[in-house]
């Protein structure tokens, strides 16, 4: 009987030491009941029938999602806010639509309302059961990003690392395979 924690972590580990306890008490040879190699029988690692995992291309999915928004982010830094003042827009008409979008993001970036943003989906990423903690996770970690990229490091970068252990703990960043059923 594994006891119960509130701990996914110490969860997770109590049910592998149960699974080794009934794996040595079966002679560690029944891979229904956990996958069996090295030293017992000498076999490599084998999966039980209908293992599913991750895909590659959803694992493939995040790093890409991650850089593409980098890039966005960017150019929106490079392109929009940190213009030369010689091809500065704005100074000749400062009423038109690009322009109120400048300063609309200009506040966003002067109350820090990326990087608070990103620390509460993070922090409410931890209460989440692991299914949506992951989503949430990544979620916050997007909106991290602009936090860092657009100067509300204070509360971005504690964001992002909240919101990466929170991928780490729901297991999104693991590298995993997939079997055929």
């Amino acid at each position: 009987m594994v006891a119960r924690s509130r701990n996914p972590i110490a969860r997770r580990a109590a049910r592998a030491a149960a699974a080794r306890t009934v794996n040595m008490a079966a002679g560690a040879h029944d891979t229904r009941l956990r996958p069996c190699c090295g030293p017992c029988t000498g076999e490599t690692l084998r999966f039980p029938e209908g293992m599913h995992t991750r895909s590659t291309r959803t694992t493939l999915l995040l790093p890409a999602a991650i850089v593409l928004w980098l890039a966005v982010l960017y150019g929106i830094r490079f392109g929009l806010m940190e213009v030369e003042p010689a091809a500065d827009p704005c100074l000749g008409a400062p009423d038109g639509l690009l322009c109120r979008g400048r300063a609309a993001l200009g506040l966003t970036i002067h109350f820090q309302a990326f990087g608070i943003t990103a620390l509460a989906m993070a922090a409410l990423a931890w209460l989440v059961p692991a299914p949506r903690r992951s989503w949430l996770a990544t979620a916050a970690l997007l909106v991290a990003l602009p936090a860092l990229v657009l100067y509300n490091v204070r509360f971005g970068a504690p964001a992002a690392v909240v919101a990466l252990l929170a991928l780490a703990d729901a297991g999104a960043l693991r590298p995993t395979t997939r079997t055929s059923p």
